[in-house]
């Protein structure tokens, strides 16, 4: 009866035990994503980015930029809603930021390698 009751005891220690290191792993892994969280996020309170430059980012993002097919179809102008580059296909900011074969000839391939200077390993 002795022995019994030491295992049982010996197990209730044992599974404590187990219980304090998975709450202690589940508080590391949230310390973890609070400073990842963090770090990924802090230029957007530290204010460094200009308002030009970030009503610029909104504008591209809502596809809102002066194209000529934004022109044509939402400002209702009477202009041509072709690339002004290449002729043949609507400017749109997609055709314009990855599309366009004018300027898939250097430019993207320059934007490439300016975004690889950045990266960090």
């Amino acid at each position: 009866m002795m022995m019994m009751m030491m295992m049982m005891m010996t197990m209730i220690i044992i599974i404590i035990i187990i219980i304090i290191i998975i709450i202690i792993i589940i508080i590391i892994i949230i310390i973890i994503i609070i400073i990842t969280w963090w770090i990924l996020n802090r230029w957007l309170k530290s204010g460094d980015i200009k308002g030009e430059t970030e009503s610029t980012i909104v504008a591209v993002q809502d596809q809102a930029n002066s194209t000529n097919y934004f022109k044509n179809k939402i400002l209702k102008e009477e202009t041509e809603s072709k690339c002004r580059l290449c002729k043949q296909h609507k400017e749109t900011i997609d055709h314009l930021t990855s599309r366009c074969p004018i300027l898939a000839k250097n430019e993207y391939l320059m934007r490439h390698d300016k975004v690889c200077t950045h990266l960090r390993y």
